[in-house]
C-alpha cells in the first residue's frame, strides 16, 4: 500500500508543479513577451531630403523586415508599454546597396534610399542614403483589441544614416554619417488602423500592431509605416520539465509496485 501511495503522491507532486508553471495569468498586470514573426512584420520607409522625394536605391530597398521581442504589461486585455522591447530591422535582401562613390558601408544595411532632382541654388542633386543598424523600442502607450494604439511612442535604441550627395555629378558630400538616429529621436505612432489582440497572454496569443510615424533630421524627413505581428511562444522548457517529472515519478512508482 505504501508503494501505491508513493506512486500517486509523486504523480500529484509533478502535476502540481506542472499546473503552477502552466497556470493562466492572474487578473493583475503581468509582463508579457511577444516574439515577432519576421515573415509577417515589416516597415516601409518613405520621405524626402532637401525637398527631393525618396525612392529605393534598389528594388525592395525601402522595406525592412523585423524580428525581436515586444514586452508590455497585460491587464484586462490592455497592453501597456514602458520600454524593454527590442524590434530589430533585418538585413535588407537588396543589400549591399550601390551608391556613389560605391564605397562600403559598415553595419547591417536596413534601407537604401535615393532622392534626385534639381535643388534651387545648387543644381541637379543625387542624394543616396543608407539606414543601418536600426533597433526600435516602444517607450509608452497602450494597445487593445479593436482600437488604434493610444499614446504610443517609439524610439530608436540604435541606428544611423550614411549618405552621399552629388551635385551636377560632382562630389559634394560623400561618405557622410549623420547624427545617430537614437539621438533623442522618439516618434509618436499616429496610425488610425486598429490593433488586433487576443489579450490572454498565453501561448498562441497574437498581437497585430500597426505602425505609422514620422521623424525629422537635418534637411530631411522620414515616414515609417508598417505592421508588427507577434505571438506568445510555446510553453517554456520549465513547463516541459514539470511534465517530465510526472512521467519519471510514474515510472518509478510502477517499478516499485
Amino acid at each position: 500500500m505504501k508503494k501505491i501511495n508513493f506512486m500517486f503522491g509523486g504523480v500529484a507532486t509533478g502535476m502540481v508543479a506542472c499546473a503552477l508553471l502552466c497556470a493562466p495569468r492572474a487578473a493583475s498586470a503581468a509582463e508579457t513577451v511577444y516574439y515577432i514573426d519576421s515573415a509577417l512584420s515589416s516597415i516601409t520607409l518613405s520621405g524626402q531630403a532637401f525637398g527631393l522625394n525618396f525612392s529605393p536605391l534598389a528594388a525592395g530597398g525601402d522595406v525592412a523586415f523585423l524580428s525581436g521581442t515586444i514586452k508590455a504589461d497585460l491587464n484586462g486585455g490592455v497592453l501597456t508599454f514602458s520600454g524593454g522591447s527590442s524590434i530589430v530591422a533585418s538585413l535588407n535582401p537588396a543589400a549591399p546597396f550601390t551608391w556613389p562613390p560605391d564605397s562600403a558601408v559598415n553595419g547591417v544595411q536596413n534601407y537604401g534610399m535615393l532622392g534626385q532632382g534639381t535643388v534651387p541654388g545648387y543644381g541637379f542633386a543625387q542624394i543616396s542614403g543608407i539606414y543601418r543598424d536600426i533597433i526600435l523600442d516602444i517607450n509608452s502607450g497602450t494597445a487593445q483589441d479593436g482600437a488604434a494604439p493610444s499614446g504610443m511612442a517609439l524610439g530608436f535604441d540604435s541606428g544611423a544614416l550614411d549618405y552621399s550627395i552629388l551635385i551636377n555629378s560632382n562630389p559634394f558630400q560623400v561618405n557622410q554619417t549623420s547624427s545617430p538616429l537614437n539621438d533623442g529621436n522618439n516618434a509618436a505612432n499616429t496610425t488610425a488602423s486598429l490593433v488586433s489582440l487576443n489579450g490572454t497572454g498565453l501561448y498562441g496569443d497574437t498581437l497585430y500592431l500597426p505602425i505609422s510615424m514620422t521623424t525629422e533630421g537635418s534637411n530631411r524627413g522620414e515616414v515609417w509605416t508598417g505592421v508588427i505581428v507577434a505571438t506568445v511562444p510555446e510553453p517554456s522548457t520549465l513547463a516541459l520539465v514539470g511534465v517530465g517529472i510526472v512521467g519519471l515519478l510514474t515510472m518509478r512508482g510502477r517499478r516499485s509496485h
